[in-house]
């Protein structure tokens, strides 16, 4: 199932895992990968059950929270996302993606200051994180704060951000 996944087989590595949980029901790290498969097949409720089971065997798994945060923002389940990321970063602290999601779903959230917050920590963690730098930026400009924004912008731009609107 990995090497299908590894190879973008994402259909062939769903059933794979299927086999494999055939022979091992309750292997949490395969239901894991059977959920990042499914995501990629665009299939994000399926895939949230996937990583539910995961997480019902093997609930201390950071990773699995994360993704599993990640398809409730896409599935537009905000507080029930942030709790994911939170249980994730509770798992596992500073981990600067974990952070930086979390804060791009409070910036969704209009929730500025908590979103600058995660932005200004994700850097602190991994400067070379240049998304951060420019998501800084748009809450900064949003708090009327242009001289800082526009230090923020030029910062992921320098780190060579390919971001839609950055220049």
């Amino acid at each position: 199932g990995l090497a299908l996944c590894n190879l973008q087989r994402f259909q062939e590595a769903v059933a794979s895992f299927g086999k494999a949980l055939k022979l091992k029901p309750r292997a949490p790290d395969i239901l894991a990968h059977r959920g990042l498969a499914l995501y990629y097949l665009k299939k994000p409720e399926a895939a949230l059950a996937s990583y539910d089971e995961s997480l019902a065997l093997e609930p201390r798994n950071p990773d699995a929270q994360m993704a599993r945060a990640n398809i409730l923002t896409e599935l537009k389940r905000p507080e029930d996302a942030l709790a994911g990321y939170d249980r994730a970063l509770a798992l596992r602290p500073n981990v600067a993606e974990v952070i930086f999601n979390r804060g791009i779903l409070l910036s969704e959230m209009n929730r500025p200051a908590e979103a600058l917050a995660a932005f200004d920590q994700a850097i602190a963690l991994k400067p070379s994180l240049g998304a951060a730098h420019y998501n800084r930026g748009r809450m900064l400009e949003q708090a009327g704060k242009a001289d800082q924004a526009l230090a923020a912008f030029e910062t992921a731009a320098n780190l060579a951000t390919a971001l839609p609107g950055l220049y």
